[in-house]
């Protein structure tokens, strides 16, 4: 009888062993739900599925799925990296023939018996607290920088010089004449603009001369003619010129050259100065409100704009303005398809509505500001783009710390807003937030995509839950970018539509912000952007990113140096999306690198490619890589190339 006794305990415990192998070995286990009840105690519940522990519960089918992976129930896997993709150019095709190389991510097969409790088995090294003390970066607004009056004595003439923008594509005007001094505004390429002030006087104290412009707002701001013995903007060929340079009856300096050939100045379109006339309303202008109590915010303009009399385009057409001007708005009101800013010189359209699209964006916190400007919210505006974004992909190991920290500090005093986004990285997160910028968080311990196989809204809930032990909470992020590189999406769009939507919500609810449809370089055709509108929907409501990547695609070419294809697809996409509607959905650029990822650095391909950009209305931009990936690395380069940056 003991014997048997035996027996019997011994099959038993092999029974279960079994039947708990099974269970490891799929990924789910489809059962018949024994009756119409839900599961109890469910953690979380969409409406249609209800999870707890390791069961979802489908309540439109009455079905089970088990998980074998439930919240907090994955194990600790190989130490996550980061690839590009090398893409070749597609052509307009339903499916593009596009590639994508696999990053390095922690395998899904790992048997691991699943929890029925909330418990992580493990805790991510990585993984961010809440307890984070952030300092924020002090703003300054349009209205407190000062405005230098000019003099102008009765009894001696005086000078009139010009200069005229001569880099590519656009100067940076500032409040003094240093690079660490407040970003004012950005001068555009031919630009022609009035000097009042040189300094030095004394061309032999400093290789640098620096030039006192005046803005369309009245403000006082400064430009670099010369810095580092580079020509910014040229002057004029003139003895006024001459004097405003160098003083009465002074030679010109052999240390300093006169630029020769200079185009002369002149009142052509693009030329920012200001009006020789304050508009009155007997000029047919409406004058903007003077109070010292007016609140204003600083936009630049993303495209050439008509200046009118009114907000409207039945008002007179008064002026122009282009690319790159920036604009002091004390007003804003809805006049027929656009809203209307109101500035010193008129009225410009801010933000057409038809299109749901900006036309304007704004540098660092100046966004924040806008939001008081009488008729701003009223017009249903939030907050535009942001311009000059820029900082760095970050992938673990071996990132060097003290440079990327150098190349953030260069980039806030040059009045970038700093940015990272991290591959399970914590401190660079940090780092970058605590500067007043972005931080980006990315884990690869769920994979990089999501499960096409499952109907799309579960297949949303499992990324939820499979990413869930590895988030920082959403006070310590800016973006979360959940999937990446998927290109396998492209086969089933209406699945993929249905997800991403799904997606956006779950995690929007939960506090993040998502960065949603990250593809290789290359993607997106026309007819693919049109079947993703219940994405572009939730990405509107939700304040959702679209995900882009540009990279040179092929051994050794630079990214500026690329096409609309590759490193500039994000301008048709752009454009795709506002005949949609939803030219507000910000695009954000996660990774952007010299040829196909594994190429060296290059700090020339990363200055021209974020200048030729600036003024594309990206959300951000994170260069390629810092850390290492493939024997790659930015590493002790970066601060050296935040520096080129103008």
């Amino acid at each position: 009888m003991k014997d048997l006794r035996s027996a019997f305990i011994r099959m038993t415990v092999a029974l279960v062993i079994g039947v708990m192998l099974i269970v490891t070995y799929f990924t789910f286990t489809k059962v018949e739900a024994q009756g119409p009840e839900t599961p109890t105690s469910p953690a979380l519940d969409s409406g249609r599925y209800v999870i707890s522990g390791v069961v979802i519960y489908d309540k439109e089918t009455g079905t089970e799925y088990v998980l074998r992976f439930g919240w907090g129930a994955l194990a600790p896997s190989p130490t996550p990296t980061d690839a590009p993709t090398a893409t070749p150019t597609a052509p307009d095709t339903s499916v593009p023939a596009a590639t994508s190389t696999p990053s390095p991510t922690a395998s899904a097969e790992a048997t691991i018996t699943p929890s029925a409790t909330l418990t992580p088995t493990a805790t991510p090294t990585a993984t961010a607290t809440a307890t984070w003390t952030l300092t924020p970066v002090p703003t300054v607004t349009a209205s407190s920088v000062p405005v230098t009056p000019v003099q102008s004595p009765s009894s001696t003439p005086v000078p009139i010089c010009s200069v005229i923008v001569v880099t590519s594509p656009s100067l940076r005007l500032r409040s003094d004449h240093s690079t660490a001094a407040t970003l004012l505004a950005v001068a555009p390429t031919g630009s022609t603009w009035r000097i009042y002030e040189v300094w030095p006087m004394d061309p032999d104290a400093s290789p640098d001369e620096w030039v006192r412009v005046q803005l369309a707002d009245g403000r006082a701001a400064w430009m670099a003619a010369t810095y580092s013995g580079e020509v910014y903007a040229a002057f004029e060929d003139t003895l006024d010129c001459d004097v405003l340079r160098w003083g009465p009856g002074k030679d010109e300096p052999t240390s300093t050259s006169r630029p020769t050939s200079t185009p002369a100045a002149t009142d052509a379109p693009g030329t920012t100065a200001l009006p020789d006339v304050t508009p009155t309303p007997e000029s047919g202008i409406t004058p903007a409100p003077t109070s010292a109590t007016t609140k204003s915010c600083t936009v630049t303009l993303l495209e050439n704009s008509m200046i009118r009399s009114g907000p409207g385009e039945a008002y007179a057409a008064t002026g122009s303005a282009y690319a790159g001007d920036p604009l002091a708005i004390v007003a804003a009101t809805i006049g027929g398809n656009y809203v209307w800013g109101q500035h010193g010189r008129g009225w410009t359209a801010l933000y057409t509505r038809s299109a749901s699209a900006w036309r304007v964006g704004v540098w660092g916190s100046e966004g924040e500001i806008c939001l008081d400007v009488p008729g701003w919210t009223a017009a249903g505006l939030g907050v535009p783009g942001l311009i000059g974004a820029v900082g760095w992909h970050v992938t673990i190991p071996d990132i060097d710390y003290n440079d990327l920290a150098a190349s953030l500090d260069v980039l806030a005093a040059k009045g970038y807003t700093p940015v990272v986004k991290a591959v399970e990285d914590t401190r660079s997160v940090q780092e970058a937030i605590a500067r007043g910028g972005i931080g980006v968080w990315r884990t690869t311990r769920a994979g990089d995509c999501a499960d096409m196989d499952v109907d799309p809204k579960l297949a949303a809930w499992l990324r939820l839950v499979g990413q869930g032990p590895y988030l920082p909470p959403p006070e310590a992020v800016t973006w979360l970018e959940v999937d990446n590189e998927c290109p396998q999406y492209f086969q089933d769009l209406t699945w993929t539509d249905t997800y991403q939507a799904e997606m956006i919500r779950l995690f929007s609810e939960r506090g993040y912000k998502v960065i949603v449809g990250t593809q290789p370089p290359g993607w997106y055709e026309q007819h693919q952007v049109n079947k993703l509108s219940l994405t572009w929907a939730a990405a509107r409501q939700h304040g959702a990113c679209l995900g882009y990547h540009a990279y040179g695609v092929t051994k050794g070419l630079r990214v500026a140096d690329t096409d609309i294809w590759t490193g500039y697809r994000h301008r048709q996409i752009r454009a795709w999306l506002d005949a949609l509607g939803y030219g507000d959905v910000p695009i954000c650029a996660t990774e952007v690198g010299t040829g196909d990822g594994r190429d060296a650095f290059d700090a020339s391909d990363f200055a021209t490619w974020n200048a030729a950009t600036e003024l594309d209305g990206l959300q951000f931009t994170a260069w390629w890589t810092a850390g290492r990936w493939g024997g790659m690395t930015a590493n002790g380069q970066m601060a050296l190339a935040a520096r080129q940056l103008p």
